[in-house]
């Protein structure tokens, strides 16, 4: 994951209480995230290059976004009864759908600001 933060162009930042979906509610868990990507854990095995559609939650407010995935690796098990695990990341290619109040765009500034 090093190697990847020297191409970044912006700095992501952890976010706490952001749930997200991409093949059914909360099978996805939102690590960090900047104004032009994030990265996240994930039960599914997906494909770098594939384009996704995933809906982050924070409160009642939703966003729906569009991310080309950029890398996903296995995450080791630390025990054999443990449910397969894989890291992922990747760009915003669109913002498909935002709540009025402006969820994404409010994660985004609120991170930048360290607040």
């Amino acid at each position: 994951m090093a190697r990847l933060s020297s191409k970044r162009q912006e700095m992501r930042f952890p976010v706490e209480g952001v749930q997200g979906s991409l093949r059914a509610p909360g099978d996805l868990r939102i690590i960090n995230l900047s104004r032009s990507g994030l990265a996240f854990a994930t039960s599914h095995h997906l494909t770098v290059g594939d384009t996704s559609f995933i809906e982050i939650r924070f409160h009642h407010q939703t966003a729906s976004l569009e991310l080309e995935l950029l890398w996903c690796f296995r995450q080791p098990k630390l025990e054999p009864e443990e449910r397969e695990m894989f890291l992922a990341g990747g760009r915003f290619v669109d913002v498909v759908r935002d709540d009025p109040q402006g969820l994404w765009r409010g994660l985004v500034a609120r991170g930048a600001s360290g607040a």
